[in-house]
């Protein structure tokens, strides 16, 4: 019978660090004469860690393949293992969460919810069990549940407007109420309505959901989608008006208070009419002024900030789109004619940190590193992915070769991507943080110094922030504007226009409509997705 072999000697020299060290540092392997490893457990640690590190992307590619090719494996392994052990994986997770308050940020607390929600929403059987689960809890916390609300009520009365208030709101309404019934448009509103007797069927009508106006209650708070008053009544109001060819859709429905709506009328938002008071900043803007409201000028009645001189507003895609309402170019160009730098609400709402790092850059209040005390390195696209997510408008993309400016403590500053293809480059990608003088033309002798310019490099610039004069001082030549761009609106925010061809449309989760016989734009708009117009950009050449 076989043995484990024991070591007669009670130290041994690791071969990798030529420490002597006693032989409980060393791992059996019945392989080698004495029974025990050549390299310490440090030393094969640290070996080990340099391996992965050198060949972390293929590994974590396999990774990623092993567990999708054995998706169904790992799932029910899991769930055998939490049935076995739910009571001590309940008590872990409780007495963690009660240890690690301060950590658990309001961030990963919203992502936690959603995944809930989302999950709650798709699977079924979690479904049915979450309900049981309350019922039971509701069932079993009867006297509990009672007192609780109970106490709620007692809550809400002691804070409840007095007489004199509610009376005096009474007044108001019924004065709005008048001046809106006694108008032609009043009229014509109250003979088409008055025969949905609730006020549930009132806010539903047309296309728009309920489930669209509950939504809307939450994302509003109850305040005005145009003016952000506090609304004690409430109405549905269509963006563009349906009378110029505004859908009743919910996408196009939102709520607004009596005063925004009757003013409003059939005019256009941002064009024609806005709000004659403001009582707080509109819901587009307030995530942008939160961040950049220090110095910042605000001229509510305009919807313009301002600060040094630079002016900003922040439009709504919904309303840009093809459906009928105002067109983009029309309005970039009117606030462009104003030099008011335009932002999308999409984009403040997703890419606030570019949006903030664009703004610092023109407000020239941001911070300043040259170039000069920077260096450039050649990285791989994981490397620079989060800072370009960052600081970039469209996020990190593709890319053939990746630059990352550093500065002295090695923070990159600055980074450029490059994307090959069979006769030019084209330079996808530029950003920094705040104002790095000379930083272009630093990574592009880089990459002049990899590629040597063997085939011309092709670039964009937005013209919504400028005309592209740093690519003309850095030796491009202008070519022209490209056309106009499009891309895809949807209830749920923007898509890119690859995102929406047919094959995407087809596997789409907001797609309750698909016929391959029909043209693509033809599907997005069966599926209330309709294009959206965006802005030319200047093309540049250099080679």
């Amino acid at each position: 019978m076989q043995t484990d072999i024991q070591p007669k000697s009670q130290t041994k020299t690791c071969s990798r660090c030529r420490q002597s060290l006693p032989v409980t540092s060393f791992g059996k392997n019945k392989a080698r004469k004495d029974g025990l490893d050549a390299l310490c457990r440090a030393c094969i640690r640290s070996r080990n860690q340099e391996q992965y590190a050198k060949h972390a992307e293929k590994r974590r590619a396999y990774a990623i393949a092993y567990a999708a090719a054995h998706a169904e494996e790992k799932s029910a392994y899991n769930q055998e293992y939490r049935a076995k052990n739910a009571s001590e994986i309940n008590a872990y997770l409780k007495e963690w969460r009660k240890n690690n308050k301060a950590s658990r940020s309001a961030e990963s607390r919203e992502v936690a919810k959603k995944r809930e929600r989302d999950k709650y929403r798709n699977d079924p059987a979690y479904r049915a069990r979450l309900l049981a689960a309350r019922a039971a809890y509701r069932e079993a916390n009867k006297d509990k549940i009672q007192a609780a609300n109970k106490a709620a009520r007692k809550a809400r009365t002691a804070t409840a407007p007095t007489a004199e208030d509610a009376s005096e709101e009474k007044r108001i309404n019924r004065m709005i109420f008048k001046l809106f019934y006694y108008s032609d448009k009043g009229r014509a509103y109250y003979k088409q309505y008055r025969p949905i007797a609730n006020a549930s069927a009132r806010a539903s009508y047309g296309q728009a959901t309920q489930a669209h106006i509950i939504h809307l209650h939450k994302w509003q708070e109850n305040h005005c989608y145009y003016c952000n008053a506090k609304m004690t009544t409430t109405t549905v109001e269509h963006v563009i008006p349906v009378s110029r060819n505004g859908s009743g859709n919910d996408y196009n429905v939102v709520l607004a208070c009596p005063a925004c709506n009757f003013s409003k009328q059939d005019r256009l938002f941002g064009l024609e009419w806005l709000p004659e008071t403001v009582h707080a900043m509109p819901r587009a803007w307030s995530p942008l002024v939160s961040v950049l409201a220090d110095g910042v000028d605000i001229d509510r009645d305009q919807g313009i900030l301002t600060k040094n001189g630079i002016q900003v507003c922040v439009l709504s895609s919904f309303w840009a789109s093809e459906r009928g309402g105002p067109n983009s170019q029309e309005i970039i160009w009117k606030y462009r004619n104003q030099g008011v730098f335009v932002f999308w609400d999409y984009e403040v709402e997703h890419h606030l940190d570019a949006v903030k790092n664009v703004l610092s850059a023109k407000w020239r209040d941001a911070e300043r590193t040259f170039a000069r005390k920077t260096t450039v390195e050649q990285v791989h696209l994981s490397e620079i992915r989060d800072f370009l997510t960052k600081y970039h408008m469209q996020g990190a993309g593709n890319a053939s070769l990746c630059l990352a400016l550093k500065d002295s403590s090695g923070r990159i500053v600055g980074a450029a991507t490059f994307v090959e293809k069979d006769k030019q480059y084209d330079l996808s990608r530029l950003a920094f943080v705040g104002h790095v003088p000379g930083g272009m033309s630093r990574l592009l002798s880089k990459f002049g110094t990899i590629r040597k310019f063997d085939k011309p490099l092709f670039s964009y610039a937005d013209l919504r922030f400028g005309t592209g004069a740093a690519y003309e001082k850095n030796g491009f030549a202008r070519l022209g504007e490209t056309g106009i761009p499009y891309g895809y609106v949807t209830p749920t925010g923007m898509k890119h226009r690859l995102a929406v061809s047919k094959m995407a449309l087809s596997l789409m989760k907001e797609s309750d409509f698909f016929d391959a016989s029909l043209p693509e734009v033809a599907i997005a708009n069966t599926n209330g997705i309709f294009r959206f117009f965006g802005v030319p950009h200047a093309r540049f050449i250099w080679g």
